[in-house]
């Protein structure tokens, strides 16, 4: 078929062409009617790419899957590629190993998808100027299209033109907020005029058609291409575009075009079968498959194909075949009682070639069967459904699977907690307990025990503790019911996720100490996720109790092993938040922050807002407890912008409440205010759940101390401070008894304030951490006569100066500075002057204005000349992704090498470096070494 009429575009296409070619990437978007030439045009496109060296991708929709059929364009764009190179291979190496795993039918994290595409095309466009091509886009799946567009924006300083066709007002939105930006461009295809008819037909054998015969093509035609073809070949078509009268049918019509390929068809009714296995199969349309699902013999199937190529019924590349175009392809499925027992039978006898989310699409096409196969097969369907959280194909699948008779009560069971979970992936949490406590009815104990544990982690990660605690309870009930025989690793894990969700809610329960001894007694290779959960909890309880700080430590670290815990328990569970909660509390810092960044890179790919938001505001307490305030700020407010955005709230006041010190210890009292402005402390809400109370009053106690209003901070301490001694009396989470000496020392509560400090002390020195008694020590001495103050001073800040506590550290500078100060000896106002300079160094550094400012009016009231002011450290002026691809460039790590550890694309790392050097007032990164110890240090 010639290419006629086209002419504007093919100059267009020369246009896009040679700015890739110099690097400047494009996308280019086509629509027009049913039939007017846009595959033919993609055509003539690729095959020039192809000529000139091009790598070529491309896809077509598929008018049998449709935007619920999972990952469809994405598998056809890169099938080839897949099979041929290796995951770990380029251009699947890094992120784009995800698009390897992807096509080959592995479950990947969905959210980072975009990200693994962008990573993939880069690549290919390294190598060489690449074109994707997308046809039929009306028909692709959502979930592919969705993340080709979000890549493709990123791509237009590559060597990339992306091709998108689709029909006329039917531009699938994903790609609407792309049009008109720079970079894009938009073609709408119009049918063929009369002299191009006539160019067409004299290239072909003009001498069959006169000029009024011209005429007439035009007219019965609209001028389509698909219409005109066929009249080439055999001018009998004539009559199927005629109305009964003889006039034109005009095909361009809404409804028309399908009508007149359903009347070409009735003339080919041996090819209908062949037309519908094509349709259906689509890119698993070999002629062996098709011999398959028709039930003929692989000769006569193939003998089909052949003939039905002849007539341009169908097209083909590479042994597979497709129709020659997509309305006939629309024709033939509109045809169930054709193409239901090819869907059945495709699902059926094609699983070991098709991906499972594959047959499950063919399974929702066919009606109830009696074959006890099919149920097996929906239910893998709906499982990986959820796993790639398809939420519509999920319930879709469900409701499929309930037409089936029952195979087995293993296959019942499994369907009724498949309900369950997509339910909850719709967000209808109470809809799935209902399913799940109906699963119970005839399930053995280790299923119920499953079932229980499952409502609660619903509960627990759709931030209803209280519901989640009972879910728990239920559970632990079963656990001492001695007639019900569970596996160890079931009760472990059982027992962990209670005691997870209990101690937030302030009803946690110790563990038997011969629990943990039992595993400490076996070998570290078999612990399992019972054992690290249990593990897991022994240390947060010593932590939150107060108790052998070294032993918390042993058994944190432990559990924390190899990062084992994220893959098996995922980043979304509660053991991930007890384990780094105890790795923070026994002062475990380069396990807790490896553990966290690990996760949080993890939640990046997957998208999940539970384990970004929790795993956010864990690294700023670990950042905060060192000292690190801007790293601690730029992680609490991570996790506060997750609440806003995306509606984050298991540990919501525990966030605020980091945000605040950080937000004091700056200076920056506006910001410490805004982060409390919300907190309720007396809701009935916050009544429900101690710890989240204790730390909403501590928050606001510590604003109120920061605005000068000590009364009111005695009495929101003074309550935080009854709560932490009820429930967490240990000195790593026990902070309000701190602070409530602070305000009580100021209102004149002498013997108050020496009675909490002295408890605390007490509590910090049983439990044994070095950090956290340095800190204790410090805060503390504020109630104690100047003698004592002294010699507590001075050994905490021994301590500090050996465990990285930096924001304490200048305090107790400071402080000691002020005491000895008003000693007034020689010796002691030497050693003053030399402490405030230091505290203004330590505290300068970490950005600790207030501390920086108290050490330098003392320095003034001592006559002495004080350092001049700072200038602003210029790594502050850095966010936290810029200091991270820093830190990563400064290692000597490449930007590709930077972005797969990171999973992020190369352009990003670019974006951050190029945004980070004249922040940092440096030209390259061979400049970024000498800045690494700032990097490290904050």
């Amino acid at each position: 078929m010639p290419l006629v009429g086209r002419s504007t575009e093919l100059e267009q296409w020369a246009r896009l062409r040679a700015a890739a070619t110099a690097g400047a990437g494009s996308v280019w978007f086509i629509t027009g009617m049913a039939g007017v030439g846009k595959t033919s045009l993609l055509r003539a496109i690729r095959d020039d790419a192809t000529s000139e060296g091009w790598t070529v991708l491309a896809a077509t929709g598929n008018p049998a899957g449709g935007p619920d059929q999972a990952w469809g364009i994405l598998t056809r764009i890169f099938v080839r590629l897949a099979t041929r190179i290796p995951a770990g291979s380029e251009p699947f190496d890094g992120p784009g190993t995800s698009i390897s795993d992807l096509v080959l039918g592995k479950v990947v994290p969905t959210s980072g998808i975009p990200v693994a595409l962008t990573w993939t095309i880069e690549t290919l466009a390294a190598a060489g100027p690449t074109l994707l091509v997308i046809d039929d886009a009306h028909w692709g799946d959502a979930a592919s299209l969705q993340a080709i567009a979000s890549a493709i924006s990123s791509l237009t300083d590559q060597r990339v033109v992306v091709v998108i066709a689709a029909r006329a007002g039917e531009l699938p939105p994903e790609f609407e907020p792309l049009i008109g930006r720079p970079g894009t461009s938009f073609s709408e295809l119009t049918a063929l005029s009369r002299p191009d008819i006539a160019e067409w037909l004299r290239a072909t054998d003009f001498a069959k058609f006169s000029e009024e015969e011209v005429g007439r093509v035009a007219a019965v035609t609209g001028g389509l291409p698909l219409l005109i073809a066929p009249l080439v070949h055999d001018p009998a078509v004539m009559e199927t575009l005629l109305n009964p009268d003889g006039t034109p049918r005009t095909p361009t019509a809404p409804g028309q075009l399908l009508a007149i390929g359903r009347q070409y068809l009735a003339g080919f009714p041996q090819f209908l079968p062949v037309l519908a296995a094509v349709a259906v199969l689509d890119s698993f349309a070999t002629s062996a498959n098709v011999a398959t699902v028709l039930e003929i013999a692989p000769h006569a199937a193939a003998e089909l194909i052949a003939e039905a190529t002849r007539l341009d019924l169908l097209d083909g590349a590479d042994g597979v075949s497709v129709a020659a175009h997509p309305l006939l392809a629309e024709v033939v499925l509109e045809n169930a009682d054709l193409t239901a027992p090819i869907y059945l039978k495709a699902a059926l006898a094609l699983g070991d070639q098709a991906s499972v989310e594959q047959v499950g699409a063919w399974l929702i096409a066919t009606p109830a069967q009696q074959d006890p196969r099919v149920l097996p097969l929906l239910l893998s369907a709906i499982e990986r459904s959820i796993t790639f959280g398809f939420e519509r194909t999920a319930r879709e699948l469900v409701e499929r699977a309930r037409l089936e008779p029952p195979t087995s009560d293993e296959d019942t069971h499994r369907l009724k907690i498949l309900d369950g979970k997509s339910l909850v992936l719709a967000g209808d949490v109470e809809g799935a307990v209902r399913a799940w406590r109906a699963a119970m009815a005839g399930a053995d104990a280790s299923q119920v025990l499953d079932i229980q544990m499952d409502i609660g982690d619903a509960y627990y990660a759709s931030g209803q503790t209280e519901l989640a605690r009972e879910a728990f309870l239920d559970t632990l009930a079963m656990l001492e019911d001695d007639s019900i025989r569970l596996s160890l690793g079931h009760r472990r894990l059982a027992i962990a996720r209670l005691a997870a969700v209990a101690w937030l809610v302030g009803e946690g329960k110790p563990l038997e100490e011969s629990e943990i001894e039992a595993i400490l007694a076996q070998d570290e290779s078999l612990d399992g996720l019972g054992e690290r959960a249990l593990l897991s909890h022994a240390a947060l309880e010593l932590t939150i109790l107060g108790r052998d700080a070294p032993r918390a430590a042993h058994l944190a670290r432990r559990a924390a092993h190899n990062l084992a815990i994220v893959s098996e328990d995922g980043i979304d569970g509660p053991v991930l938040s007890m384990l780094t909660g105890a790795l923070n509390g026994a002062e475990c810092d380069d396990e807790a922050l490896a553990l966290m960044t690990e996760a949080l890179r993890r939640a990046r790919i997957s998208g999940s807002v539970m384990a970004y938001g929790t795993m956010s505001y864990c690294r700023a307490y670990v950042h905060m407890n060192r000292g690190r305030l801007r790293r601690a700020r730029q992680d609490a407010e991570a996790a506060l912008r997750t609440h806003r955005d995306y509606g984050w709230g298991a540990y919501l006041a525990a966030a605020k409440l980091v945000l605040a010190r950080v937000a004091l210890a700056q200076g920056d009292l506006d910001a410490a205010k805004a982060a409390v402005a919300d907190l309720d402390v007396y809701s009935d809400a916050m009544r429900s759940e101690a710890l989240p109370q204790m730390m909403a009053l501590h928050a606001v106690g510590l604003v109120a101390q920061g605005e000068g209003d000590h009364e009111r901070a005695f009495e929101y301490l003074r309550a935080a401070t009854e709560i932490t001694n009820e429930y967490c009396p240990g000195p790593t989470y026990g902070l309000p008894p701190l602070a409530l000496v602070r305000s009580a020392v100021v209102l004149g509560h002498r013997e108050l304030a020496s009675d909490v400090a002295a408890q605390a002390i007490e509590r910090a020195r049983t439990f044994g951490a070095p950090r956290t008694l340095g800190r204790t020590l410090v805060m503390a001495s504020a109630a104690y006569p100047q003698d004592e103050a002294i010699v507590l001073l001075r050994e905490g800040i021994r301590l500090l100066e050996l465990h990285e506590g930096r924001l304490e550290l200048g305090e107790g500078r400071v402080r000691l500075a002020h005491h000895l100060a008003e000693l007034g000896g020689d010796a002691q106002v030497a050693e003053a002057i030399a402490l405030a300079r230091g505290g203004i160094i330590e505290a300068e550094r970490i950005g600790s204005i207030p501390v920086a400012q108290r050490a330098r009016t003392l320095l003034a009231d001592l006559g002495e000349r004080h350092p001049t002011e700072r200038v602003n450290d210029p790594v502050a002026s850095l966010t936290a992704s810029e200091v991270r691809v820093c830190e990563l460039a400064a290692k000597g790590m490449t930007n590709r090498q930077i972005a797969a550890e990171l999973y992020v694309t190369v352009k990003a790392v670019e974006w951050h470096l190029w945004r980070a050097y004249p922040k940092l007032g440096i030209k390259s990164r061979r400049d970024l070494p000498l800045l690494l110890s700032s990097l490290v240090a904050d």
